[in-house]
């Protein structure tokens, strides 16, 4: 049995969830500890959320100059490029950022990963039968059950890793869509948007943290950064919070303030 060392140098991870162009990646990278490291999954252009925050990328991350900020993009072109990296993080002793932003995990897994699946299960010929009329397009947009459950177990290992990564004391955000009434659980007004049963129904253990994101604005009708951020439902959607907390967990989506809780 594998010995941990607990300590206070442990970092924290968060899921945050909620509707697009809210404010959740702007948001976090304006107020995580410095250096950054994004880990960007969906295919837009990252200046996207620094704009909104009217700041610019250090041509250094490591050493910003003033104004700027100490951030690094990185773009993984494959599952086995992105578990290389985080493989590759977790055995390091040392890291020389101290916060991992992945944005965001509802398109890795429901997008990249899930097309990636079908486009094996297609090339595989698993569908294919002769007595019924070719349907090209239906078929390579089909899974079977062995499909979904390997999503799942996919996304279990990116959250391990981020999860060891997490222990080293980094700081780990993780974000997602949000889903309304998902199938898997009705009961719910709304989850993180992710794909299946067994991974949305496990998730919450990965993480210290699970909040809804809401965005807000001004009274001409100007978005506001940041957005609201809840870690405490009435049961009506997924949420989390561990450890101590002396304020309500309701407030701005402001990782300097919620790393104090």
């Amino acid at each position: 049995m594998k010995e941990i060392s607990v300590s206070n140098n442990y970092g924290r991870m968060f899921l945050i969830y909620g509707p697009t162009g809210e404010g959740k990646s702007a948001s976090s990278i304006a107020t995580l500890p410095q250096p950054i490291q994004v880990i960007q999954t969906e295919p837009r252009n990252p200046l996207t959320a620094l704009v909104a925050l009217g700041k610019v990328v250090a041509p250094d991350w490591l050493h910003p100059k003033d104004g700027e900020i100490g951030i690094k993009f990185s773009v993984p072109e494959s599952f086995e490029d992105l578990i290389e990296f985080l493989d590759g993080e977790a055995k390091m002793e040392s890291h020389e950022y101290k916060s991992i932003l992945f944005d965001s995990a509802s398109y890795w897994m429901n997008v990249k990963l899930s097309q990636d699946i079908e486009d094996q299960t297609y090339d595989a010929g698993i569908f294919k039968d002769a007595k019924r009329t070719e349907r090209k397009l239906v078929d390579m947009t089909r899974k079977d059950q062995a499909a979904f459950g390997s999503l799942s177990s996919l996304m279990k290992r990116v959250m391990k890793l981020l999860g060891t990564i997490s222990q080293q004391g980094v700081v780990v955000v993780v974000i997602a869509l949000v889903s309304e009434s998902p199938k898997w659980n009705r009961a719910l007004a709304a989850c993180p948007a992710f794909i299946g049963a067994d991974f949305p129904t496990n998730a919450p253990s990965y993480f210290d943290a699970i909040g809804l994101v809401e965005g807000r604005t001004n009274d001409a009708g100007e978005k506001v950064y940041p957005p609201i951020v809840s870690f405490d439902g009435d049961g009506s959607y997924v949420s989390k919070w561990t450890g101590k907390r002396d304020r309500k967990p309701i407030g701005p989506l402001d990782f300097a303030k919620i790393l104090k809780l």
